[in-house]
């Protein structure tokens, strides 16, 4: 069921994330806060929240196991991450390497915690059961 809250959560919140990051020339309310670095906060808190929406999502297939759709989250995440900000060159707006790096930690940081925190997880595909090691004959 949680599938179901995140795929419609990701179906609002990533065009809005595409809107705002592409919007011309849209202020920050303060002068200088993005010049002056004080956004990468802003662009980890984005991609943490669009690679959980990505990663609950189940973008594999919701019989996908936790591995398929932790793999499949992040990198269509981290890929994101990069065209998102290179993509805003086309319309008149800055590009920067460390807005990338930002947008990337933010997608390792959010697969890190999930990875440790996995215990939670239905896997109706038996993915984990999959990954253990075999067990020596009987």
């Amino acid at each position: 069921m949680l599938h179901r809250w995140a795929r419609l959560g990701l179906a609002v919140y990533w065009p809005v994330l595409a809107l705002g990051t592409h919007w011309p020339k849209l202020g920050h309310g303060k002068v200088g806060f993005a010049d002056s670095g004080g956004d990468k906060p802003v662009h980890f808190a984005c991609f943490v929240v669009l690679t959980l929406l990505m990663i609950f999502a189940r973008l594999a297939g919701r019989s996908a196991g936790f591995v398929r759709s932790l793999t499949t989250g992040l990198v269509i995440a981290a890929v994101y991450a990069i065209v998102d900000e290179v993509t805003q060159g086309w319309l008149d707006r800055e590009v920067s390497s460390m807005d990338i790096v930002a947008n990337l930690v933010g997608v390792v940081a959010t697969g890190v915690f999930v990875w440790l925190g996995r215990s939670g997880w239905k896997d109706p595909a038996g993915a984990a059961a999959k990954l253990a090691p075999p067990t020596v004959g009987r």
